[in-house]
C-alpha cells in the first residue's frame, strides 16, 4: 500500500501540465481550492469539492483525518487562505500541493493548469512576507483509500445533485442530498 502522502503526490505529478479543476466551478484565476479537492478527491480522500481557500482550510482544520504539521513533506497541503492577509495586491489566498524537492504545484492563474510554480521558499514570501498571509501545512492522518464502488456513486451523486441545483424547485432536495452524502462519507471507515 502507498503511503498517504505518497499517493497525494502521485495524483498531483499525474495533473501537472493539465487542468486539474476540470469542472470548471471557479474560473481560472481563483480554481486552486478546486484544483486541490479534485487531485485529493482523485487520491481517494474524502472530501467536498471547494472553490475556496478558506472554507478548504476550515475543512482541513476541524477534520480528523487531517492534522497541521510545521514541516512539510511530499503530497501536503499548503495553503494560504483569503481573509488571513491581503496586503500589496495579493487580495486572494492560495493552495496547492508540495511536491519534491520543496517544490509546490498549483493552479495557475493564467494558464488553469497545474504547474510546480513555487518553492516553499516562494510560497512564503509572496503569502507571507508580501500578502500578510498565515501558510498553513497538512498531511492526512489516516488512509485515503476508498473502494472504487463508493468514490464512483459519490463523485456521480454530487455531479446530479450539483446540477439540480440549477432547478429552483429541486434546490432543498439537492442540498439535503449532498448534506447526506457528506455525513456518509465523513462516517466512513471510522
Amino acid at each position: 500500500m502507498i503511503p498517504t502522502s505518497e499517493k497525494i503526490y502521485n495524483t498531483a505529478l499525474r495533473f501537472i501540465g493539465t487542468d486539474a479543476s476540470p469542472k470548471g466551478l471557479a474560473n481560472n484565476e481563483l480554481a486552486c481550492a478546486e484544483a486541490v479537492s479534485n487531485i485529493l478527491f482523485e487520491a481517494g480522500c474524502v472530501i467536498p469539492e471547494f472553490v475556496s481557500t478558506t472554507k478548504l482550510n476550515y475543512f482541513l482544520k476541524t477534520s480528523s483525518k487531517w492534522m497541521k504539521v510545521a514541516e512539510p513533506l511530499r503530497g501536503d497541503v499548503i495553503i494560504s487562505p483569503t481573509g488571513e492577509g491581503g496586503k500589496n495586491g495579493i487580495s486572494h489566498g492560495h493552495t496547492g500541493i508540495i511536491m519534491q524537492g520543496g517544490k509546490v504545484a498549483s493552479n495557475d492563474s493564467s494558464t488553469g493548469k497545474l504547474l510546480e510554480n513555487y518553492t516553499l521558499q516562494s510560497w512564503k514570501e509572496r503569502y507571507e512576507a508580501k500578502g500578510g498571509y498565515h501558510t498553513y501545512l497538512y498531511r492526512l492522518t489516516s488512509s485515503p483509500e476508498l473502494p472504487l464502488e463508493v468514490a464512483t456513486v459519490a463523485q456521480e451523486t454530487i455531479e446530479v445533485a450539483s446540477e439540480a441545483l440549477g432547478y429552483p424547485e429541486l434546490k432543498f432536495a439537492s442540498l439535503g442530498l449532498l448534506g447526506a452524502l457528506l455525513r456518509f462519507l465523513t462516517g466512513y471507515n471510522k
